[in-house]
């Protein structure tokens, strides 16, 4: 999953924008089994060696997922939702294996106005949980490609949409880890704030149902408490995100970067001059 780009400080007079719902999708159980293994597919995309081997392994079961009927039964929100899972995912694993690989832009920005269109055309409508998660992480990443201006507002735009999510879903441990993302790296003149991050992680390791919601919450909690020196909670953390997925090289290079005196939030606004400075 990526976080929020650092592209929202010059602009944030700007108001926030609201959103209007009126109808929330409801999940089934069938559906809501789909997404939970698409989790876990991501999930163990970290087992693989390197960037292109997980992606390879996305693409497959991306594949597999589209050719069967139950995706062939999806209404376009859920079709959607689930291209958004795949794809981002798939983005990250060709970001870390090569950030500077041309498929990045096209991938995510031709996701993004299939997300924008369709939001467009449904501006009263309330999205199914995934929906909301799976945009905002895709979106996040998405944001370099687009126009300053035009990224500020859909960074506000999410903002509103984690708001009223976790209104109306007070356990969804995904929804408050990407809340937490949002408040952590937003500025706080436009609504963000390491107090309320710090509240969302927590929130999110306590409500962490799936390995995958347990792995991603407890990561980020380790490095808020890294950040704060409070050591006994940063292992405490790690040691749970190892026991959701044991022996990944994503933990091991947390823990290389937090012996460098890096948090994984430093890195990855500043990826390029950390590489630089490592010799990575």
């Amino acid at each position: 999953m990526r976080t929020l780009k650092k592209i929202f400080f010059p602009f944030f007079l700007i108001l926030c924008i609201s959103t209007a719902l009126n109808s929330q999708t409801k999940l089934t159980s069938e559906e809501e089994g789909l997404f939970k293994d698409i989790l876990e597919i991501r999930l163990q995309s970290r087992t693989f060696s390197d960037g292109q081997k997980a992606s390879e392994f996305i693409e497959e079961n991306y594949n597999k997922i589209k050719n069967s009927q139950q995706y062939k039964n999806l209404s376009e929100e859920l079709v959607i939702t689930v291209d958004n899972l795949f794809i981002n995912a798939n983005y990250n694993a060709l970001y870390e294996f090569n950030p500077n690989d041309p498929k990045l832009k096209t991938i995510m920005v031709d996701q993004y106005y299939i997300i924008d269109r369709f939001r467009s055309l449904h501006q009263k409508d309330t999205f199914n949980k995934y929906f909301y998660v799976s945009s905002g992480d895709l979106i996040n990443s998405t944001m370099q490609f687009l126009q300053q201006t035009h990224a500020i507002k859909l960074g506000l735009q999410e903002k509103a949409d984690y708001d009223s999510l976790l209104e109306r879903e007070p356990t969804f441990s995904f929804g408050y880890l990407n809340a937490a993302l949002w408040y952590y790296y937003a500025p706080s003149i436009g609504g963000g704030s390491k107090k309320k991050a710090r509240e969302y992680f927590i929130k999110a390791t306590v409500n962490a149902k799936t390995n995958f919601e347990k792995y991603y919450s407890n990561i980020f909690l380790s490095q808020i408490y890294y950040e704060a020196k409070d050591t006994a909670n940063y292992e405490r953390c790690l040691v749970a995100a190892e026991s959701a997925l044991p022996g990944t090289r994503y933990i091991s290079f947390i823990k290389m970067l937090n012996e460098k005196n890096i948090s994984l939030m430093y890195y990855t606004n500043n990826r390029e001059k950390v590489e630089k400075k490592l010799g990575l």
